[in-house]
């Protein structure tokens, strides 16, 4: 198993933190979810590939 690592800013990563927290009490997704985010989580599960999500270390 390998990892992907998505360095995002910090409202996307806690957009992608809720719907994965959803998924994972639900077991699937629900409510809303952006398409792309939800092929980017599935082809990443359906590969058997770890997700790390880390913010983006901006220093503005």
């Amino acid at each position: 198993m390998k990892t992907i690592k998505l360095n995002i800013d910090d409202s996307l990563y806690k957009h992608i933190k809720t719907v994965m927290n959803i998924k994972a009490m639900c077991g699937h997704f629900c409510g809303e979810i952006d398409e792309f985010l939800f092929l980017l989580i599935k082809n990443i599960e359906d590969n058997q590939e770890e997700i790390t999500i880390e913010r983006s270390k901006d220093t503005k």
